[in-house]
């Protein structure tokens, strides 16, 4: 899968949404010329925020057979993120609370399991 997160403008002829549906994006259509930003989290918002000129990717049809004017191109103006998240046994950390589990239980006292998300500033 292509990352599309650089700014860059990017030609689009179809398919499946290619970034987070949270992520925001500029869009330009085949029979417009302005530019469109998403910002929208579900339907409703999408309809209020279309009269504004915002969207989210999901707001679109991208695989676009029927859309009367159809994304050409896109960029991603903000990049979605989900926060990381991981378990800490001592001095080493595990992606799943049954891996941290389970090298915590090799010891004959059990280690503290440290459990760590990541806060990310909007």
């Amino acid at each position: 899968m292509s990352d599309y997160n650089d700014g860059k403008w990017h030609g689009w002829n179809g398919g499946e949404c290619p970034v987070h549906d949270k992520s925001t994006v500029q869009t330009r259509h085949l029979h417009t010329h302005e530019s469109h930003h998403s910002s929208a989290y579900n339907t409703w918002r999408c309809e209020n925020e279309q009269k504004a000129g915002w969207f989210n990717p999901s707001c679109w049809d991208w695989s676009q057979p029927h859309e009367a004017n159809p994304i050409v191109a896109f960029r991603v103006v903000k990049e979605h993120r989900e926060p990381r998240e991981f378990w800490v046994v001592g001095d080493c950390a595990y992606g799943s609370r049954a891996e941290a589990a389970k090298y915590s239980s090799l010891f004959q006292k059990a280690r503290p399991i440290v459990h760590v998300r990541e806060v990310i500033e909007e």
